[in-house]
């Protein structure tokens, strides 16, 4: 049977009493090592660097730093380093957070045994190292995809630019079906490229930014001047809300929110549009909500909707991909958040977009 390596672990804990326990219980097995130890923040960056533990066993609570933002000192020096929060049975809310800030587990101090300990450890490396295993491989498909557009537009482009020379240089002598099928060609070629457009906002959602404390406001601002033009043309009615600063990454939360309210410009079944953008604190979480006076959805469809390539109308009703939904829904998740929508028919929408409340006590 093949000898598996010792969890490396590193603690961080200004309790010298747990400290000594957590010694203690290393020393009962043999399955992982406590290699270093550290009361501050400060110390504990310095000998992290040092030492490259496995696993770092962390305190939220130091005298030089508290909450989260002692677990996105640790990410951002060394991800994807295996982090485990100790907690208390009343800071259940701040282990929470601490995951979602890249945290791959917490342990009640209350239940730290050494069996407890050993398990805990062992299982914090194996969800790292996967973890990183997958973020290589997204990489490598967002690599192919972009590659893969880039090869599919040079081509596409070129087949745009020539049908709408011969459109020009044949204006007046083709005939009915010969002028119908030019037309087919460049507007076939036209959706083509919208698509390649959106599958690659679909590959990339929620990538590439690292998250931090997002005003609301300011993101609705510019969706806002983004789609002027469209509000200005269809003279729509915008009504604002108050917003909240949220934790998530900008540029995504600016996509989302274009493309609900978008949809909400463009389905509107002729009449003038009204888009309400609020959002709400609830308990541990933000609710983003966008509500429109639109064409509504049929109860048996709002279960698809955010299914990729999902359209209930076809391209002479409403223009699309059918991928404007699946990236709002991609990024949300990317949060560890939920999108849900009501919905009447002939009446109109609400998108509701629930973003987890950053703890940061």
């Amino acid at each position: 049977m093949p000898q598996i390596d010792p969890v490396r672990v590193f603690l961080v804990e200004d309790d010298l009493d747990f400290a000594e326990l957590i010694r203690d219980s290393a020393q009962v097995r043999g399955d992982w090592a406590l290699i270093g130890h550290a009361a501050t923040l400060k110390d504990a960056l310095i000998a992290i660097e040092r030492t490259r533990p496995d696993v770092v066993l962390l305190d939220l609570k130091l005298p030089d730093s508290d909450g989260t933002a002692t677990v996105d000192a640790i990410v951002q020096r060394f991800h994807p380093l295996a982090i485990v929060v100790l907690t208390s049975l009343d800071a259940r809310a701040a282990s929470s957070a601490a995951l979602r800030a890249g945290a791959q587990d917490y342990l009640d101090k209350g239940e730290a045994t050494p069996a407890v300990l050993s398990r805990t450890v062992r299982y914090a490396r194996e969800r790292a190292s996967y973890a990183a295993t997958i973020a290589e491989q997204q990489k490598e498909i967002e690599k192919f995809a972009t590659h893969a557009a880039h090869d599919l537009a040079a081509p596409l482009r070129s087949m745009r630019g020539f049908a709408a020379i011969l459109e020009e240089e044949l204006d007046g002598r083709l005939e009915g079906d010969q002028r119908e099928y030019l037309r087919h060609i460049i507007s076939s070629s036209k959706r083509l490229q919208e698509l390649i457009t959106d599958l690659m906002k679909y590959a990339r959602a929620g990538h590439g930014e690292d998250s931090s404390q997002v005003d609301l406001a300011d993101v609705v601002e510019h969706v806002l001047e983004e789609l002027a033009t469209v509000l200005r043309e269809t003279a729509a009615e915008v009504v604002l809300g108050d917003f909240p600063v949220v934790f998530g990454q900008a540029s995504a939360l600016r996509q989302a929110l274009r493309n609900l309210v978008g949809n909400a410009v463009k389905f509107t079944g002729g009449r003038t549009p009204r888009v309400e953008i609020s959002a709400r604190t609830e308990a541990n979480r933000h609710v983003i909500e966008v509500r429109d006076n639109g064409i509504g959805i049929e109860g048996d469809y709002l279960e698809r909707i955010f299914e990729p390539f999902t359209r209930l109308h076809g391209q002479s009703e409403y223009e699309g991909s059918g991928l404007g939904l699946a990236v709002v829904d991609r990024i949300v998740r990317r949060h560890s958040g939920k999108l849900r929508v009501e919905s009447e028919v002939g009446i109109g929408s609400v998108f509701m977009i629930e973003l987890p409340f950053e703890t940061q006590s």
